[in-house]
């Protein structure tokens, strides 16, 4: 089950010590607090009502859903009434960056490409991605933080150009062959999770390490 909300009670709390400490410095007017937030800090934004404003939206139900949003939302929220220059980065999924696209191990994808593997299989995903590289997003923030403009209350820090999953399943399965010499079949997600619960039965601690 995803973390609730007040699972993420240590780290709202620690958002707020920080803009106390801030705030009782001798500089605070001229600081700047820059936050990273997330995307699924609108979480229940509906999309017929278009993209997603770079304001503070202040009708707390578009943050329903899973703890992690929501704790965003409420330390956005905490942000904006502090007075000081602040802004928080509402940031996409960040992805492997250049030059040669490493990617965190504990992210979902990374954890699922080494599970296709041990599976010899890949799931067939359905969706939209908008992926953005981990040195785009530190560029942005960079940039920002030296600044001397009057930035934004809230930035939505995602790629603009989307790609179908489609596209991702392709790539992924043609990496994996290409550098590992690994064939992996692309099969529905339903007999994806299948394979992995007939591998479960028989593992063993060293092979669960594969998944």
């Amino acid at each position: 089950m995803p973390a609730t909300l007040s699972e993420f009670e240590p780290h709202i709390q620690a958002t707020r010590h920080l803009v106390d400490f801030l705030r009782a410095g001798a500089h605070s007017s001229h600081a700047r607090f820059l936050f990273t937030s997330s995307v699924t800090s609108a979480q229940s934004w509906p999309l017929t009502r278009g993209p997603y404003p770079e304001e503070i939206v202040t009708d707390p139900s578009i943050a329903v859903g899973p703890g992690y949003g929501a704790s965003k939302y409420v330390a956005e929220r905490i942000i904006a009434k502090s007075g000081l220059n602040a802004t928080s980065f509402r940031i996409g999924q960040i992805c492997g960056g250049a030059p040669q696209g490493a990617w965190d191990t504990t992210e979902w994808t990374p954890i699922l490409v080494k599970t296709s593997i041990a599976l010899r299989s890949f799931p067939d995903i359905k969706g939209i991605l908008s992926w953005i590289p981990m040195d785009v997003v530190a560029a942005a923030i960079v940039e920002a933080a030296s600044s001397n403009e009057l930035l934004s209350p809230a930035v939505n820090l995602v790629n603009p150009h989307l790609t179908s999953c489609d596209n991702m399943n392709a790539y992924l399965i043609g990496a994996v062959k290409k550098f590992l010499g690994v064939h992996l079949d692309l099969v529905p997600m339903r007999q994806w999770i299948s394979g992995i619960e007939r591998f479960a039965v028989n593992a063993s601690a060293d092979t669960l390490k594969d998944v």
